[in-house]
C-alpha cells in the first residue's frame, strides 16, 4: 500500500536538502550495550503481547534472562560494530483484526504488524542511543509533541489553545488548519531518511546499521495459522517497531522550515498550521501560501533529486 501511494506523489524540482540548515557538526556514536541495559529492556516486555516471528516466548525470555543476556549482548554489540542488522529479524507478520461490517471486505480489517521480540531488543539499544543524542543536542523540533518523553497530546493542545487565547486578548485573528498526511509512516523514502540521518551527525557504523535495518525487509499475512508468501517492503518505517516512530520524527523534523507564515505544531504525523494577524483578509492569502509550501515539502520529501 505504501509503495502504491508513493508512486502517486508528484515529483517537484526542489531538492529535500533545501530545507536543511548547514551541516550539523556534533557526532553520534553507538556505544556498546551491557548486561544491565539488556536486562532492563527484557524486564519491560509485556508477557501478554504476541512475541512475533523468530522469537523466544517472552515468558521464557524473562525466566531465563540470566542465561540468555550474555549471548544476546554479544550479538547486539557485534551487530553495532559491523553495521549489520540480522536478516532473520526483518520479517513482519501481519495479522488482520476484524473491526465491523462485512467480513469479506479487506477494508473492514485493521492490520497488526508483529515483529520478533529479539528484534525489539536490538532496536531498543539503538533507540536509546539515537533518542539520547537528539535530546542532548536539542535537535528535535520544539513543537513536536509525538513519541517523545514528557510530551503528550495534552501538551500539544495546550500549546495551540494558549496561543489562540493570547491572540484573542490582543485582538489578533487566528487561523488554524489541521493536516492529515496519508499513510505518512508507510511512504517514508529510505534513501532520503538515511541522508537526513547523516546530516544530523550519525557516524558511519550507525548509518550502515540503520541502512541494513531499513533495507530488504519483508512481510507476510497470517490468518488462522496459515501464512502468505513473503512480499518485499520498499518504503516506510517498520510498523510495530521500536525505532519506526523515532525515525519518522527525524524524517519530518525540518518540515517547519518550509512554512514561512504560520507556526507549525506536530503530534507525530498530525500537523497543525496556526497563522495569526490583525487583518482578517491576511490569513486566507498567507495560509494558502503555507499549504502550497507544505505540499511542496511533502512531494520533495518523497523523491531524491
Amino acid at each position: 500500500m505504501g509503495s502504491n501511494i508513493e508512486k502517486k506523489i508528484p515529483k517537484v524540482q526542489r531538492c529535500y536538502s533545501t530545507y536543511l540548515n548547514p551541516q550539523i557538526h556534533t557526532q553520534f556514536d553507538a556505544h556498546p550495550c551491557d548486561d544491565n541495559e539488556i536486562l532492563s529492556i527484557i524486564s519491560n516486555f509485556g508477557i501478554n503481547k504476541a512475541s512475533g516471528p523468530n522469537s523466544i516466548p517472552t515468558t521464557l525470555l524473562k525466566e531465563f534472562s540470566a542465561f540468555l543476556i550474555p549471548p544476546i549482548k554479544s550479538l547486539i554489540n557485534k551487530s553495532l560494530t559491523e553495521g549489520v542488522f540480522p536478516s532473520i529479524f526483518k520479517i513482519a507478520q501481519i495479522c488482520p483484526i476484524f473491526k465491523k461490517s462485512d467480513k469479506t471486505k479487506c477494508v473492514n480489517y485493521r492490520p497488526i504488524s508483529l515483529l520478533s521480540n529479539l528484534s525489539k531488543i536490538f532496536e531498543r539499544v539503538m533507540y536509546n542511543r539515537i533518542e539520547g543524542y537528539f535530546e542532548r543536542n536539542k535537535l528535535i523540533y520544539d513543537y513536536q509533541f509525538g513519541f517523545r518523553k514528557s510530551f503528550s497530546t495534552e501538551h500539544a493542545l495546550m500549546s495551540i489553545t494558549e496561543q489562540i487565547k493570547a491572540n484573542f486578548r490582543k485582538q489578533i485573528f487566528s487561523c488554524g488548519v489541521f493536516v492529515d498526511l496519508e499513510k505518512a509512516f508507510d511512504t517514508v523514502n529510505h534513501q532520503i531518511l538515511i541522508s537526513k540521518l547523516k546530516y544530523y551527525g550519525l557516524n558511519e557504523n550507525a548509518i550502515l546499521w540503520l541502512t541494513s535495518y531499513l533495507m530488504n525487509r519483508h512481510q507476510q499475512v497470517s490468518i488462522d495459522g496459515k501464512v502468505s508468501d513473503l512480499k518485499p517492503i520498499t518504503c516506510g518505517v517498520p510498523q510495530g517497531s521500536i525505532l519506526g516512530p523515532l525515525l519518522f520524527l527525524i524524517y519530518i523534523n525540518d518540515m517547519n522550515k518550509a512554512i514561512k507564515n504560520s507556526s507549525v505544531y506536530h503530534f507525530a504525523d498530525e500537523t497543525n498550521l496556526l497563522y495569526t494577524h490583525k487583518n482578517t483578509k491576511s490569513p486566507k492569502k498567507n495560509m494558502n501560501k503555507d499549504l502550497k509550501a507544505l505540499s511542496g515539502f511533502v512531494q520533495t520529501d518523497s523523491h531524491l533529486m
